[in-house]
């Protein structure tokens, strides 16, 4: 062997040493199996909108640099390390373990290339009414059933846009039995709903699951344990999270996250105080409403 090929063996088993000491865990917090597993080039794969599914796609989720700064500072000199994303800075998976703070932010920087044919594509959103058969399969926690959905825009014969979606036949409503005391019905059924109130909280990724293995290995424990329900407490899953549910027959309450401020209390204003008002974003993404 060569004087020059050892040498360039020696450069790369060296770069691949530096490669697996330039991210850990940070600080010494309970690990799950799949956090003490995980793979900083391999984080959630996924594809993260199951409702909107495009063929063209980037997964950004990696190491990515980071700088937290005072508030009032326009952009950073330079960066103070990496950070694992999708994990919060707060996390032990984020590789970074500290706390942002509310008078400061973060910063993130990473470099990537955005591919050419994607250039410059932009559609607006349009809504799209799809008959359905007139013996549709209903949903429910035994029998989940979903319609699989692929919509397409065409222009000039060409395919010029194409998403995978799902939809689910199924209607939640409330109903008084003979006694008075209303009953949560499912398909215009009494339902019985019982299922454990889930903050979705790991002592290492913190609000963020370390992998999706972990986040279905959650969801099918609580099927498994006779559950048919989860109430989602004080954050927002992602959307990978409630496509599951739906697919594995888990009905789904979720709780408005807390704002980080006290709310004004409006006893008995249910569905006609502050509380009820909801962003133009959040409505746009969840449009239906569940109410008496």
């Amino acid at each position: 062997m060569s004087r020059t090929t050892v040498t360039i063996l020696l450069a790369l088993l060296s770069l691949a040493g530096f490669e697996a000491k330039a991210y850990k865990p940070a600080g010494n917090r309970i690990m799950t199996t799949w956090g003490e597993n995980i793979d900083p080039s391999k984080v959630w794969q996924e594809y993260p909108r199951p409702i909107m599914e495009r063929p063209d796609w980037e997964n950004l989720n990696g190491l990515w640099q980071y700088a937290i700064l005072e508030k009032d500072v326009p952009s950073p000199a330079e960066y103070q390390g990496d950070i694992l994303v999708p994990f919060c800075a707060e996390s032990a998976l984020s590789g970074v373990g500290k706390e942002v703070g509310e008078k400061k932010v973060i910063w993130y920087k990473r470099m990537f290339t955005v591919p050419k044919s994607w250039r410059g594509r932009a559609l607006a959103g349009e809504t799209i009414t799809i008959n359905m058969p007139a013996d549709v399969k209903l949903w429910s926690p035994d029998s989940p059933y979903l319609y699989d959905l692929e919509v397409s825009i065409s222009s000039g014969g060409k395919t010029v846009d194409k998403v995978k979606s799902y939809a689910a036949m199924r209607k939640i409503s409330t109903k008084k039995d003979g006694n008075g005391v209303v009953r949560l019905q499912l398909n215009n059924k009494d339902l019985f709903q019982y299922g454990p109130l889930d903050q979705g909280w790991w002592p290492d990724g913190l609000y963020t699951a370390p992998s999706y293995e972990a986040m279905v290995y959650d969801v099918d424990k609580t099927k498994e344990w006779g559950f048919n329900m989860i109430r989602k407490h004080v954050k927002i899953e992602p959307a990978l999270w409630y496509t599951y549910c739906d697919r594995n027959g888990i009905i789904v309450w979720q709780d408005m996250p807390s704002s980080g401020s006290n709310p004004t209390w409006q006893p008995r204003n249910y569905f006609h105080g502050e509380e009820l008002q909801r962003s133009p974003e959040k409505r746009n993404k969840w449009p239906y409403d569940i109410r008496p």
